[in-house]
């Protein structure tokens, strides 16, 4: 398969448009994104929001802050080539590949707990007051 005749077809190249969009989009909703959760975080970071179904929202934000950051460093590494770093590409398949399936990871996790949070939240109220007041 010759890849550099593919290349000169009109399909790579509306291809590598529609690729090039879809970069710049995804770039923008991971940086509205990144201020919804900075938002959120502040939010319920403060004293009087401390319980434990906040807490692990703000892991959430945390972990998607962390998958948003490095799905805008698969977009610049996939449409835009020149603006990423060298020393960024030679540690790619150590670090940002691996963290970034690690962070959606986390996140669907800590998804899960909140199910079982607010299941015994709903299902055992008198074991879930007493289980937050004594933390």
């Amino acid at each position: 398969y010759n890849t550099t005749l593919f290349k000169a077809t009109d399909g790579y190249k509306l291809y590598e448009k529609f690729s090039t969009l879809m970069s710049v989009l995804m770039i923008a909703v991971s940086l509205l994104g990144l201020c919804g959760n900075m938002f959120s975080i502040c939010v319920l970071a403060r004293k009087e929001m401390r319980n434990c179904f906040n807490q692990i929202l703000i892991a959430i934000n945390v972990c998607d802050s962390t998958h948003l950051v490095f799905a805008i460093l698969e977009a610049i590494r996939t449409s835009f080539v020149q603006l990423y770093p060298a020393q960024l590409l030679k540690i790619f398949p150590y670090v940002h590949y691996p963290f970034y399936r690690i962070s959606l990871t986390a996140s669907i996790y800590l998804i899960i707990s909140v199910a079982i949070e607010r299941f015994f939240a709903v299902c055992r109220p008198h074991h879930y007051r007493q289980v937050q007041s004594d933390s």
